[in-house]
């Protein structure tokens, strides 16, 4: 690792395995665990204790933005846009061009880290943030939209809603 440090602070560790890696669009650390998420679609996980290559690669599917044969997914794609960790140990959730909302548990074999695919809002996922208590999850999209998810034991009822032309005097 080089660059400059205050003081009371030192480089504890230069990771391994990052020189395919393009561009990082995001970094975060939960305990023992590190994350990169990437302009190639997927999440890198190291855990610090062993450092030398990635614990997992969480990938994402193919973008729902159009992509030629000739352009470069790592040049002209968003990539993993969102990465954060739950409340509960282990447990990821990230986001990106595919549209897709995933949630992972890093602490299983890599054939099972994938716990579900939360939710397809079908355009680019490119921020989100949970709520300080973990109940709530809000994403952003590509398209300027919210979408929340929360944690709820109460059922939603989906309510239609019937417009009518309005009147004129």
């Amino acid at each position: 690792m080089t660059g400059r440090y205050r003081e009371d602070m030192t480089a504890a560790y230069a990771l391994s395995d990052t020189e395919h890696m393009t561009d990082m669009n995001q970094v975060t650390i939960c305990g023992e665990y590190v994350t990169s998420s990437c302009t190639d679609g997927s999440t890198y996980v190291w855990d610090r204790r062993q450092i030398r290559k990635p614990l997992h690669t969480l990938t994402h599917g193919a973008s729902v933005r159009l992509i030629t044969d000739d352009e470069d997914r790592e040049l002209t794609d968003v990539g993993v846009r969102f990465g954060e960790w739950s409340n509960m140990p282990g447990q990821l959730y990230t986001g990106g061009s595919d549209g897709f909302l995933k949630h992972w548990d890093v602490r299983l074999s890599p054939e099972d880290t994938l716990v579900s695919d939360v939710g397809d809002i079908g355009i680019e996922i490119m921020c989100g943030k949970f709520s300080p208590d973990h109940s709530s999850l809000l994403i952003g999209d590509d398209d300027g939209r919210l979408h929340l998810y929360c944690n709820s034991k109460m059922p939603h009822r989906v309510r239609q809603f019937d417009f009518e032309p309005a009147t004129t005097n």
